[in-house]
């Protein structure tokens, strides 16, 4: 097994997973800000095998199986992703592949980036601080923090202070000092607790929502709290292969309880973030923001993806961008009219 541990370092919501669903259809968020990816890749040719991955599209699969690079270019692309989530200069994501989820997530907190060779996580886990301890979760969070404090405590007063200076300690000891919980840490140490990552099945609507402590009152504000909620929910598009065909925006303001709304339909549904963050810009580009905003709420309606595929992580043809764009433009200035453009992409 080879877990993809990834850390966005503040709370996030569950949804956040099917951003990475082009790494791997299997994947598992844990409260606050982990997610878990087996990148083990899938045996092929094997209906039955593969049955209950039916609802996953065939992407989701190339992709999976042929990443160029292997182990290196799925951490960098998983990376990249993850880098939407960032909030701040002292929030930097991190992540790390090894071959268990408790290990990958004590490697994000202490070995960010890092790539164990398979089958000797011990090699880097040995020299970790003894204050790891405390990450060797998975998806599995410590019941008590203080049991796994109380561990690291009776170490150290031992004058042991590297991970590999109890690896060599026998499991009924453990047992015999802390009973079951110990039994569980030394197991998650030597990486006999198995901890399976299911296929993501659960589909959270495709939503987004900010509130401000301090009010908003320019265009240019409100543009850059908007971005990063768009850039996530596009994330989800790309990794559930699905379209954007609406986007709907409400502005919650801060006074007299009045809201306001905004609505973007583009000539052809897609996923492209640039397009819609351009429209979006185009329709509250005039707000009049003297009762500024005290929240936003977005939501998306989709369609399933059929023949076209787009990715707007990938470049797209710069000419037919422009165009597009161009036609998404005019049909939003003449929307109100009932009349459209009729316009050949090629």
């Amino acid at each position: 097994m080879r877990i993809l541990g990834i850390n966005l370092q503040v709370p996030q919501d569950p949804s956040c997973a099917e951003a990475f669903l082009k790494i791997s259809p299997r994947v598992r968020f844990r409260y606050p800000c982990f997610v878990f990816i087996d990148i083990e890749p899938e045996p092929t040719g094997d209906p039955l095998h593969l049955s209950h991955l039916a609802h996953f599209s065939s992407s989701h699969f190339s992709a999976f199986n042929s990443f160029d690079g292997g182990e290196t270019k799925i951490l960098e692309k998983a990376l990249k992703i993850a880098k939407v989530f960032e909030t701040s200069e002292a929030s930097k994501v991190t992540v790390a592949i090894a071959d268990t989820a408790p290990h990958a997530q004590m490697l994000t907190e202490f070995k960010p980036s890092i790539i164990t060779k398979q089958g000797f996580d011990y090699e880097i886990m040995n020299t970790l601080p003894i204050q790891s301890l405390r990450s060797l979760e998975g998806l599995e969070a410590w019941q008590h923090t203080s049991e796994v404090d109380h561990v690291i405590s009776f170490f150290q007063m031992l004058g042991i202070h590297r991970v590999q200076e109890v690896m060599h300690f026998k499991l009924a000891s453990f047992r015999e000092r802390w009973g079951d919980f110990g039994a569980k840490l030394w197991n998650r140490l030597h990486q006999k607790e198995i901890q399976i990552i299911p296929t993501l099945e659960t589909r959270e609507p495709l939503c987004a929502n900010a509130y401000f402590n301090k009010p908003i009152n320019t265009i240019n504000h409100l543009l850059s709290e908007l971005t990063p909620a768009l850039e996530s929910l596009f994330l989800r598009l790309d990794g559930l292969d699905r379209l954007a065909q609406k986007l709907h925006l409400m502005l919650s303001c801060e006074y007299f309880e009045i809201k306001r709304f905004v609505s973007i339909e583009p000539v052809a549904a897609n996923r492209d973030f640039e397009v819609f963050r351009d429209l979006l810009l185009r329709k509250i580009d005039d707000l009049n923001l003297e009762n500024p905003i005290r929240q936003i709420e977005i939501e998306i309606e989709d369609i399933p993806e059929k023949s076209q595929q787009l990715d707007f992580l990938e470049p797209h043809g710069q000419t037919e961008n422009q165009w597009q764009r161009l036609v998404n433009f005019a049909n939003q200035s003449i929307a109100d009219s009932g009349s459209y453009l009729n316009q050949p992409l090629r």
